[in-house]
């Protein structure tokens, strides 16, 4: 866990990395009901971002260097309230429990005091990742009554599940403001990374089915998950719980590519290699802009 007030946990592992303004303030708010943190500490809020050019916080992580400093029981609870999708039911977040510092699958956490003053809009969580990035846009960060959306501000949110494939590389979480030229008053308090799994071995980025190729069996699998949100979904290829465009790409890139078993196979599979007009069902799918928003 890093956050990001002076005196807690792995605090120089925070640094305000905006391009314009102040360096961000200490605040007393705390997020006393967010498990684990450390008990009665302060927060951050932005500086003043000149110029259009945004605050931004950076959060880091080196797997190897950086021991855990935070224990929860397997299937705590982090978030009772959680609700990313606006349905009638929560969806609690709940801890693997696991021990970290190895390469593997990670979710990564985020959490920011209850507040009703954060002057502009969106937040944005960037997750770095050896597979690509995990992204979270919160909307509005400001706080009503005891939940925001049934997510629960003050507790812990998603940003998404990384890969981590070299333990002695830094893994960054940047916490970004909207685009605002005055006071922008966004709020931090700290990042957490918790290993779920090792990470799969053989596997090949955009095979939704594991049949060790990237084909449209696999297309039809990620356009019939397209939009969903959950943790067992085969077209989820990046790991942020979400099916939408990012998984796209990576089908996209990969598409064609295959792990043959011999020489044989390679060379059925070069002969079966579509035409170029197949790929215009791909253009089509871009058309389908979703993207993964809290309001």
């Amino acid at each position: 866990m890093v956050e990001a007030r002076s005196g807690g946990k792995a605090s120089a592992n925070y640094a305000f990395t905006g391009a314009g303004g102040d360096a961000a303030s200490e605040s007393s708010a705390g997020v006393g009901f967010a498990p684990g943190v450390t008990p009665g500490l302060g927060s951050i809020f932005g500086g003043n971002a000149t110029n259009g050019d945004p605050d931004q916080y950076t959060f880091s992580y080196t797997p190897a260097l950086d021991a855990d400093n935070t224990t929860y029981g397997v299937g705590q609870v982090l978030n009772s309230f959680w609700n990313p999708d606006g349905l009638d039911e929560d969806e609690p977040l709940t801890a693997t429990g696991l021990t970290g510092g190895v390469a593997g699958l990670y979710n990564v956490y985020v959490v920011w005091p209850q507040t009703g003053n954060v002057d502009t809009t969106p937040t944005t969580f960037v997750a770095s990742g050896d597979e690509g990035d995990a992204t979270y846009v919160v909307d509005d960060q400001n706080f009503s009554g005891t939940t925001d959306t049934g997510s629960g501000i003050g507790l812990w949110e998603i940003i998404g599940q990384v890969a981590i494939t070299d333990p002695l590389a830094t893994y960054t979480v940047t916490q970004t403001s909207g685009d605002n030229p005055g006071f922008v008053s966004m709020r931090g308090y700290g990042v957490f990374w918790e290993f779920v799994e090792d990470l799969p071995t053989g596997g090949l980025p955009g095979d939704a089915n594991g049949d060790g190729t990237v084909d449209l069996a696999d297309f039809g699998i990620l356009r019939s998950e397209f939009g969903s949100m959950g943790d067992m979904l085969l077209a989820d290829f990046n790991g942020d719980m979400t099916v939408d465009l990012a998984d796209f790409g990576i089908l996209r890139a990969n598409f064609g590519t295959s792990i043959p078993s011999d020489i044989a196979a390679l060379d059925a599979w070069a002969a079966s290699i579509p035409e170029p007009a197949t790929f215009g069902m791909f253009a089509a799918a871009g058309t389908l802009l979703l993207g993964r928003r809290r309001r």
